[in-house]
């Protein structure tokens, strides 16, 4: 009988040796879960051989096999999210009909985490993914059980039990849902209490006198952010400069448009609250047009929202039964599965925990804070579809004379999944059964745009904006620096894709001297905690931490080590080689992955090494430079001048939203 075997980091090789001298009979194919795995399968097979054991011994390559199902399994977890949606709940009442506000006006699924889909947020898709990929790999070897101890994935380890033939009595457990609930009522109990707290804090502050006003008498445009990413310098002496909107600011304020800022808050590397409330002051004081979520929460405001989430946490109970019971997918004749287990924990915080707070949260204050909005006003905001986006465009479909514009954020990997809806769920103006969308959709280039057009979005009112955050990339003026044997490492936001690059680059390069490791985090996310608490020791003197802007790393580094950040565009734009790592446990978040063949991947630290070391030597394919720059050219569309950003979007308010 041929048996698949799945090793993970947790995993001892006794445990292992035992279960197979138990079954030596047996054919075995070991499946590493994890990088750590692949070393205990190395030492699994010597320890066979010493030992004489007959068992036919076979590796599976794991990551090969997770990115060769990607793209399916995305597609195939997108549309059963969606028919999941559509299922009936109470009398013949499909889910999304069913969790309505009072006013039956919109629905509460499209601001679900289930809905939004993001690996970003939530490791459902993940724990999917890998389980789509151990069926395949099991049909594939043509075996015929799987076998494991634990997988480190509590969701992966409970469809791994019914693939294996046993109907877990964990998917109905009620035990479960009621530890969820009791976990996420503390976090809502701390968000209400931390809201109330944080909204007196910044309402007083805003009460000082010599506060500039919010709105000028021309106001056109009100731009939604991340507070604080922006100009750490600037923000000291009371002026807001966006590091996401940079050129883009600066060319609202040479074309003298009027435009104000609604912040976000974020404990943006540290930020802290009463950092922000004296900032805030600040910039009121000194520069005006400037304001808070936090501000716009009043105490009848909170009340509503407890109300509200009573209302929607009683309906779930109620229908929790059935819900569980619709959540079965077929993947093949053999294979149905109860996808409750990935879903469970992101159902119960949507419809009964922080992230229905959350959402009640921001419609109460996008509520407040558009109807203060002078009449005309068109909301900017950076767009990656994610449910404060939505709580937004629902408010604003009641407000006939204010519209918004998403502008698509840097990149849109093709397995960021909430970027991709199926067509069906955006075609109606009915918020009940149709997502909530934008007025209009500003892209980077015509790849992204192709992206939104496949997904239904409607023609008409999707344009290329261009890659307004490289308008000023100073790559071209840099002088043609001699590039140094170093690489740069350019993390994303994603902590499992920064785990599996920290791991690569240690096992590929801690032990050498001839290659510099330069290590670049991303601005939310830094590394030196996660490096920590893995444990890594990186050989100081091949490893060091960026000193410079991006850029001035590139033209020294002879070649760019990446994953799921728009970091890599710089390196295509310099012409050096993109590496970007396959991931045991991580979605590839990556912007080239599935639509370009214009980088170079490596499986494993020994590929990585020897990879290296052709660069080193100038032994690779050059062409390969040549097809990522075309790439780059239709995927990030540059602009003649700063000030043409600034005049498309100036003129789709003028001649489309506003005719």
């Amino acid at each position: 009988m041929k048996v698949l075997q799945l090793v993970s980091k947790g995993d001892s090789l006794p445990s292992i040796l035992n279960a197979i001298k138990d079954h030596a009979e047996n054919d075995y194919l070991f499946c590493a879960l994890h990088p750590q795995a692949e070393t205990l399968i190395r030492r699994l097979n010597h320890e066979l051989e010493q030992e004489g054991m007959p068992t036919s011994f076979q590796h599976v390559p794991f990551q090969k096999h997770f990115k060769e199902n990607a793209i399916e399994a995305k597609e195939r977890y997108i549309r059963w999210v969606s028919d999941f949606g559509r299922k009936p709940v109470k009398k013949h009442q499909a889910l999304n009909h069913y969790y309505t506000d009072p006013k039956k006006m919109f629905s509460y699924w499209w601001l679900s985490l289930v809905y939004e889909k993001s690996p970003g947020k939530s490791d459902a898709f993940l724990a999917f993914m890998k389980f789509f990929t151990i069926v395949k790999i099991k049909d594939a070897y043509q075996c015929q059980t799987v076998n494991f101890t634990s997988t480190c994935d509590e969701r992966l380890d409970l469809l791994l039990h019914q693939l294996k033939g046993k109907r877990d009595k964990n998917v109905n457990r009620w035990w479960r849902d009621i530890q969820h609930l009791g976990k996420e009522y503390l976090r809502v109990l701390k968000q209400i209490c931390v809201l109330l707290i944080r909204s007196r804090q910044i309402k007083k502050a805003s009460k000082g006198a010599g506060q500039k006003p919010l709105f000028a008498e021309d106001h056109q445009i009100s731009c939604v952010t991340m507070f604080p990413y922006c100009d750490s310098g600037e923000l000291r002496q009371g002026r807001f400069i966006s590091h996401y909107y940079g050129s883009l600011q600066n060319s609202f304020d040479e074309m003298k448009m009027a435009y104000s800022w609604f912040g976000l808050y974020s404990d943006f590397k540290g930020y802290s609250w009463k950092t922000a409330v004296d900032d805030i002051k600040k910039i009121k004081q000194t520069q005006g047009r400037f304001t808070l979520l936090e501000e716009w929460i009043t105490l009848r405001d909170v009340l509503s929202m407890i109300k509200e989430f009573e209302r929607i946490k009683f309906r779930t109970l109620r229908v929790l039964g059935v819900v569980k019971s619709n959540a079965f997918l077929r993947l093949t004749d053999d294979v149905e599965v109860n996808l409750w287990p990935v879903i469970a924990e992101d159902f119960m915080s949507s419809f009964a925990g922080k992230v229905l707070i959350t959402n009640l949260m921001y419609l109460r204050a996008f509520n407040n804070y558009v109807h203060q909005l002078p009449p005309k006003t068109t909301i900017v905001h950076y767009m990656e579809r994610h449910c404060w986006e939505k709580a937004l465009n629902i408010i604003t479909a009641r407000k006939e004379d204010i519209k918004t514009i998403g502008i698509q954020h840097t990149h849109m990997p093709l397995m960021l999944l909430n970027y991709f809806p199926l067509p069906e769920d955006i075609q109606s103006k009915n918020l009940i059964a149709s997502d909530p969308t934008d007025d209009w959709l500003l892209t980077t280039g015509s790849v992204t745009r192709t992206y939104f057009e496949d997904c239904g979005f409607p023609k008409e009112k999707i344009s290329v904006l261009g890659g307004f955050r490289f308008s000023g990339s100073p790559q071209a003026s840099l002088p043609n620096t001699q590039t140094k044997p170093q690489i740069l490492a350019a993390f994303p936001i994603c902590r499992t894709e920064i785990e599996e690059m920290l791991w690569m680059l240690t096992e590929a390069l801690n032990h050498q001297s001839q290659i510099k490791v330069i290590l670049k985090d991303h601005p939310w996310q830094p590394i030196e905690p996660i490096i920590r608490q893995m444990g890594l020791h990186l050989n100081p003197q091949v490893f060091r931490y960026a000193s410079k802007e991006l850029d001035q790393h590139v033209a020294e580094s002879m070649a760019m080590f990446s994953g799921g950040t728009s970091s890599l565009f710089a390196a295509i734009e310099r012409g050096i080689p993109v590496i970007i790592p396959s991931y045991f446990h991580a979605v590839d978040l990556s912007p080239v992955f599935g639509v370009t063949a214009s980088y170079w991947s490596v499986d494993t630290p020994q590929e990585f090494v020897r990879l290296m070391a052709d660069i080193t030597n100038g032994n690779y394919d050059k062409n390969i430079l040549k097809q990522a720059k075309a790439f780059l050219d239709d995927y990030v569309v540059k602009q003649e001048s700063p000030l043409d950003y600034a005049r498309i979007i100036q003129n789709i308010i003028n001649e489309r939203l506003r005719k």
